[in-house]
């Protein structure tokens, strides 16, 4: 049961972080002081590529967990 709450609040927090990246692009640049992609944008979409498939693989593989949880007697 922990795993699975684990994997949701992984999910969720992967999740979110994406939207985050999305509504304000330019975090990445305040947080770390350097503009690895000089402004074209393209490091902030990746970033939001990646979280959506890590919280898409995440929240899948917490529903596989949770379907076999409730299979077992």
């Amino acid at each position: 049961m922990t795993k699975l709450r684990v994997e949701v609040l992984s999910s969720a927090c992967l999740g979110l972080l994406a939207l985050l990246t999305v509504a304000v692009p330019r975090w990445i640049e305040v947080l770390t002081g350097v503009d690895p992609d000089a402004g074209s944008g393209l490091l902030e979409w990746a970033v939001v590529v990646v979280f959506l498939s890590l919280a898409a693989l995440s929240g899948l593989d917490a529903g596989r967990r949770l379907r076999t949880l409730h299979a077992t007697p």
